[in-house]
């Protein structure tokens, strides 16, 4: 989690240790920032986050819906909540809601991509209005501003590690609070009702009603929604926009080199900061008021992506079509960015057959005799990001269906493949015969190189046999299966092809990091799968090693008070979807 305070705010959670222990020691460079930003960043790890908000009883409010492009599903959500409201200050809440609401889409590359996004409040009233001010902060002469301590619901608070214009909220509360209204978010953002300037950022974006906090969190959110770290010293944590390489053959945005004013630019002049780069000299994650560098623009445009597809759905919805009639249609439900950077291209049997449209009408006349494979391709060739090098291959999503244009025959045939929502059931029939010894089946994710994932054995019944197999682990997005025959001499025949699309969600929250006694990960998904968790040592020993079949919500606590300290590599598995992170044993 990353809280912060005073400049312009955030790094990811392997700065936590690290700032804390050096906040005082470094506040000559600290206030030679501050000269130049309205807020400075720091970090708190002693606010609990997601991890078991399921256990805890969390009141229902009301939830309004401020922007609504379509179903969260498919859609990246955010969730205002505020604090410090009355009930009879609801309407300033929602208004409060509304106007950050939009100066986030009205940037850059938010502004792009806003109709992927929907936007909620929840109504949670606090009994007594404002945030608590304790006066024991030590950067400032206290009373700064008068002491209060109102009866707010989730306990906002300035003066938080006795900085004055932290302002934190209870972690664990807000996300409950969520969670138990919403379950469906993405990104939680926190309204707190008091004129004095200040916030926080990390899982939860918090800030006052300062006319100032409206910019703060949206660099808050390029830390919390798109990991982007702060582009000044405390540390040199590794991430897209931050990096000690300064090899541009291998620097992490050499793509970007030498254009848009990216380049590689020390963040100091002397000791470990001089080795420290950031891309650019006046990105938003570096000063207030500026706009995103293409870097991070680029990384904002790749969460997007991670989190949800341009294709809504598609007809028909189907993933083997029997094509016994003279020409039928096939769409997609698109969300388009602004300005539309989305190339359509239409494939049968490989072969590109349309282009530039949403949908299309097929002629039985133009398939071949049996089986077919009809395929639309939706790259984003947006130019604010060149993550896929060169930028003309854009970002990749793809719909494909099985074709049956003739009857098929009886042996070996009528292979089906269907997503039930959680496994694909593969289905075939034949007849028994004195060759056939058994049949493999085979899965591929690009149709072109199968792997084996299990074979049976051939029936000897008389007439007409059936088969099913389950597939358990399906893959996201499209995969291709393969039936194949093996006669008893060891011949093989490849048999036909089928496609499954699956379009999942996953979240996953882990907290705290550093880490000192308890390391909590929570894992949310759309559909059951089987999961995993491991974590290696910097050697690359496996140390730990946790399984679990058909899990939805995942809530898990890791003892590590054992663990020596130093950096771990955590991987959590879940079905085809892999989340890699660094954890720090203190």
């Amino acid at each position: 989690m990353h809280d912060y305070t005073e400049t312009e705010l955030t790094e990811t959670q392997h700065d936590i240790a690290k700032k804390e222990k050096s906040l005082k020691r470094e506040s000559a460079l600290l206030w030679s920032v501050i000269l130049r930003l309205p807020f400075y960043t720091y970090i708190l790890g002693i606010f609990s986050l997601l991890t078991l908000p399921e256990k805890a009883q969390a009141q229902n409010f009301d939830v309004d819906t401020l922007v609504y492009n379509g179903d969260p599903a498919n859609h990246i959500n955010f969730v205002y909540l505020g604090d410090g409201f009355t009930n009879a200050q609801m309407n300033q809440f929602i208004s409060k809601a509304i106007t950050l609401n939009n100066a986030i889409f009205n940037t850059p590359p938010f502004s792009n991509y806003k109709s992927y996004f929907n936007a909620f409040a929840i109504k949670v009233p606090s009994s007594e209005s404002g945030a608590k001010h304790a006066g024991t902060a030590t950067d400032v002469t206290e009373p700064a501003s008068p002491i209060k301590n109102p009866n707010n619901y989730f306990s906002s608070a300035f003066d938080v590690s006795s900085i004055h214009r932290l302002l934190v909220g209870q972690s664990f509360q807000v996300h409950n609070v969520a969670f138990a209204n919403f379950p469906q978010y993405d990104q939680v953002l926190l309204i707190v009702n008091d004129n004095e300037y200040g916030g926080s950022g990390g899982s939860i974006a918090t800030g006052s009603v300062n006319g100032a906090a409206a910019e703060i969190m949206i660099h808050e959110i390029g830390h919390s929604f798109a990991n982007l770290g702060d582009e000044y010293w405390f540390n040199c944590g590794e991430v897209k926009n931050r990096t000690a390489n300064n090899n541009p053959a291998t620097i992490i945005w050499k793509n970007w080199l030498n254009s848009n004013g990216i380049g590689i630019y020390p963040i100091g002049t002397s000791g470990p900061s001089a080795s420290c780069y950031r891309p650019h000299q006046n990105c938003k994650m570096r000063a207030l008021g500026q706009p995103f560098c293409a870097v991070c623009k680029e990384a904002i445009i790749d969460r997007i992506y991670q989190l949800v597809s341009p294709i809504n759905g598609f007809s028909p919805a189907g993933n083997e079509i029997d094509f016994n009639i003279d020409s039928m249609a096939f769409s997609l439900d698109l969300e388009l960015p602004s300005p539309n950077t989305l190339k359509i291209t239409w494939l049968l049997n490989g072969d590109t057959i349309r282009s530039s449209v949403d949908s299309i009408v097929l002629a039985n006349s133009e398939l071949q005799a049996g089986q077919n494979n009809l395929q639309v391709i939706v790259t984003d060739n947006v130019n604010m990001s060149r993550s896929y090098w060169p930028a003309s291959a854009g970002y990749l999503h793809a719909v494909s269906w099985t074709i049956i244009q003739s009857p098929l025959e009886v042996d070996d045939l009528n292979f089906q493949a269907v997503y039930d929502g959680r496994k694909v059931k593969l289905s075939w029939e034949s007849k028994a015969n004195n060759k056939t010894s058994h049949f493999i089946i085979q899965k591929s994710r690009d149709g072109l190189r199968f792997s084996s994932i299990g074979q049976e054995l051939a029936k000897t019944s008389e007439g007409l046999n059936r088969y099913l197999f389950i597939d358990s682990s399906p893959l996201s997005g499209v995969a291709y299966y393969r039936l194949d025959k093996v006669d008893f001499d060891g011949k093989t025949e490849e048999g036909p092809i089928m496609t499954v699309n699956k379009i999942d969600k996953v979240q996953f929250t882990i907290f705290p990091n550093p880490v000192e006694d308890v390391l909590s990960i929570s894992v949310h998904s759309e559909k059951p799968e089987s999961a995993a968790i491991l974590v290696y040592d910097v050697s690359g020993r496996l140390i730990l090693k946790k399984d679990y079949v058909d899990i939805a919500h995942l809530n898990e606590d890791i003892e590590t008070q054992t663990w020596p300290p130093g950096e771990y590599f955590l991987e959590i598995k879940i079905g085809d979807l892999v989340k890699k992170e660094v954890v720090v044993k203190q």
